[in-house]
């Protein structure tokens, strides 16, 4: 998150210095991968992008995915999803 309105694209597994990772329902500071049970079928994975009406959300990494989430919903603008599927056989 805080990812600055002059970042255009990021590169596969490339990190911006300015953005800060918070913590995820993985426990940890990083995005985790889709992981759906074998065998469970096609999983849906939405990431969603949001413009906001501030520079930068004040949070700490620590903060809470449901936090963050309410934060960013209060100042959102805009927002655009794209959704991935995946399944493990």
């Amino acid at each position: 998150m805080n990812i600055p309105a002059n970042i255009s694209e990021i590169a596969a597994g490339a990190k911006i210095n300015e953005a800060l990772e918070t913590i995820t329902d993985f426990k940890q500071n990083a995005y985790g991968g889709a992981c759906p049970p074998v065998g469970h079928g096609i999983h849906h994975y939405n990431f969603s992008v949001y413009a906001l009406d501030c520079e930068k959300l004040d949070v700490a990494a620590n903060t809470s995915p449901v936090e963050v989430e309410k934060l960013v919903k209060q100042h959102a603008l805009a927002q655009a999803t794209l959704t991935g599927l995946y399944e493990r056989k």
